[in-house]
């Protein structure tokens, strides 16, 4: 192997590109484009001629480079067209310049590396396989998803594809967000994201209405590698919230059913939102955890 450190203005965006395309561990989280928008000027660990691949999200902390997990990526690491080992893996780590004084970053669940610690920030992954019949599909939800089902139904839910990030402003002030606190900086992120992701027709933003027509909730899915990832997701912050999620999750499933895809969330671990997930038959992974911190001491009480 031969594993070079490039800076973000030397990278061959084409050849990384093709790279995440024809990984076997691939994610619409890699692209050269998704990571320009949530990590600008993103450096990376390329092999060869771009045949393993591992972006560094960089940034700084008064002074001090270091890498952390951008928002709205659940997971990274190394990606790779063909297989990885322990020795890949830990030699692509070990090349991670000591410039670095910081690093908080989820691998993907294929960076499997010794002595790895789990991160309790971090969150868990889940997916459902959507190949089966919708119907045998949903004969496995248990009686409390068929509750928030029917309260939704009651209530006359109904869920709208190709909703506009603006449209979610509204539920900035009286949100609550599945991944993150909703900052300003964040819904501009999202809005490139969407955008972006919808004009190359890999991602797609719904909004659960009620029959007044007021927004209950929203989320925005994002498909490659056929997987679609539940990106984002923010509810109106009353009792309606499990009604409103299940009602759009249950849509997702309903519209998007035997077909050779699947649906990956990842939630935090201590959500109230995990044991709905689980609910639906999602299976359940949790991945290694890379972490370094040779901050200076007196920095140390402001770990990111």
């Amino acid at each position: 192997m031969a594993i070079r450190y490039i800076k973000n203005e030397s990278i061959d965006f084409k050849k990384w590109d093709r790279c995440i395309k024809k990984a076997f561990n691939g994610t619409i989280y890699a692209y050269s484009w998704y990571l320009n928008i949530v990590s600008e000027n993103w450096d990376a660990l390329v092999d060869n001629d771009y045949e393993k691949v591992m972006p560094l999200p960089n940034s700084f902390l008064l002074g001090n480079k270091i890498i952390v997990q951008p928002e709205f990526t659940g997971n990274l690491g190394i990606f790779s067209t063909t297989s990885l080992d322990d020795e890949i893996i830990t030699s692509f780590i070990n090349a991670i310049p000591n410039s670095y004084k910081y690093i908080r970053l989820n691998l993907n669940k294929h960076n499997v590396i010794a002595n790895s610690r789990l991160n309790s920030a971090s969150p868990i992954a889940f997916d459902l396989d959507l190949i089966k019949p919708y119907q045998k599909l949903r004969s496995l939800y248990p009686k409390a998803l068929n509750v928030f089902l029917m309260t939704a139904e009651k209530l006359k839910f109904s869920v709208v594809a190709g909703i506009t990030v603006e449209s979610v402003i509204q539920l900035k002030q009286s949100s609550f967000s599945l991944y993150s606190y909703f900052f300003p900086e964040n819904l501009i992120t999202l809005q490139l994201l969407v955008t972006s992701a919808v004009t190359n027709r890999l991602g797609q933003m719904c909004g659960v209405y009620d029959s007044g027509n007021k927004l209950q909730g929203a989320a925005f899915f994002a498909w490659s590698h056929q997987k679609a990832i539940l990106v984002y997701a923010i509810l109106n912050n009353d009792k309606l919230q499990l009604p409103a999620l299940s009602f759009l999750i249950d849509d997702f499933i309903r519209n998007n059913s035997e077909k050779n895809l699947i649906l990956h969330f990842e939630i935090a671990r201590k959500s109230k939102l995990v044991p709905l997930i689980e609910s639906i038959g999602a299976k359940k992974s949790e991945n290694a955890f890379l972490y370094k911190n040779k901050l200076p001491w007196y920095l140390k009480p402001f770990e990111v």
